[in-house]
């Protein structure tokens, strides 16, 4: 889980899964990995989500949210 500079909180999940949101307002994104993230960071408009497998990227703030 991590604070980015956008303002939003993400986490990482299981199955590929990305919580995006503050509040009481969050979204659910399934990517298209099957993975389980262990660890996420936002670092220069970018959240990397670390896994057994490798570490994915994605933009912050977008309307599709993928790895």
């Amino acid at each position: 889980m991590c604070c980015a500079e956008d303002g939003y909180v993400y986490i990482g999940c299981a199955w590929g899964i990305v919580l995006r949101g503050r509040g009481e307002e969050w979204d659910v994104f399934h990517t298209d990995k099957n993975v389980k993230f262990c660890d996420t960071v936002a670092y220069q408009g970018r959240v990397f989500f670390g896994s057994e497998n490798g570490v994915f990227v994605s933009q912050q703030n977008t309307e599709a949210f993928s790895c």
